[in-house]
């Protein structure tokens, strides 16, 4: 409709105004995994606007059987032939050795002592980066 272009406008205008070479802005959207199309298609619009220069988008989601990934591959495909470019990094689990290593230098104990508290951590987050710091 023509309200919700207009909507779409202004906010690519707005981010195109707030950043400049001498203060670049990085905008961070997490979980695309449950955007929905028009959310994603305003992702796309303020990513590919060519008036946004100095602007850093991060864009996180989740990898999973359980979700649709197409709308956000098709996103990013499309991203891509506007001559935008993308970088993808996977992040995984960490290794129970790197929990404990973690936790040693946390506490400043030795490896030895803190093994068995990291094993239970690593198994309780699954070694899940976000959910070891919180642990």
């Amino acid at each position: 409709s023509a309200s919700e272009h207009r909507w779409k406008y202004l906010l690519c205008k707005l981010v195109a105004a707030v950043s400049s070479k001498n203060e670049p802005l990085a905008i961070f959207f997490d979980d695309l995994q449950w955007a929905d199309e028009t959310s994603l298609e305003v992702i796309r619009m303020i990513i590919t606007e060519p008036d946004i220069k100095y602007c850093l988008f991060l864009c996180t989601h989740r990898i999973e059987d359980k979700i649709p990934q197409h709308r956000m591959k098709t996103m990013f495909q499309t991203i891509q032939q506007q001559g935008v470019s993308v970088m993808s990094i996977k992040i995984g689990a960490i290794a129970k050795d790197t929990v404990n290593t973690m936790l040693s230098e946390t506490l400043c104990l030795p490896p030895s002592l803190c093994s068995p508290l990291s094993s239970t951590i690593h198994n309780r987050t699954g070694g899940i980066i976000l959910f070891v710091m919180n642990f």
